[in-house]
């Protein structure tokens, strides 16, 4: 929280609850912003997970794959362009075995131009 701080956030403790999707919320030029920490103040991230209940305290290790690891590798920025220019998304889905949903966030991400509403439609018949 130290390092928001002093980047200029506000620090606010909402009620402690172990089924908020957050730990707290900085706020900063007129915004809110939910955190939530995974981290140490050394900057490692924690192999273990703890809580408490009506029968003490539990800790339990990590499982499975590490946080923010992609499941699939996207294609670089000029592939992508060059990709979702060449064919609709539904058809580029189906070849590359994506969903049509996650390649437009690889686009969002990319911060890439999509082919309008009714482009490929135009194309086919010809009127671009």
């Amino acid at each position: 929280m130290a390092d928001l701080t002093s980047k200029g956030f506000d620090i606010l403790t909402p009620v402690v609850s172990e089924h908020l999707p957050f730990d707290f919320v900085g706020y900063k030029d007129g915004k809110l912003f939910k955190f939530q920490a995974k981290y140490t103040s050394d900057g490692s991230l924690k192999s273990r997970t703890s809580w408490a209940d009506k029968n003490g305290n539990h800790y339990s290790e990590y499982s499975g794959p590490r946080p923010n690891k992609r499941k699939v590798e996207r294609p670089s920025k000029e592939e992508l362009r060059k990709l979702i220019w060449s064919k609709p998304l539904t058809k580029l889905s189906r070849e590359l075995g994506f969903s049509d949903v996650a390649i437009s966030k690889w686009v969002k991400a990319y911060e890439l131009d999509k082919p309008p509403h009714g482009y490929w439609i135009k194309i086919g018949f010809r009127l671009c």
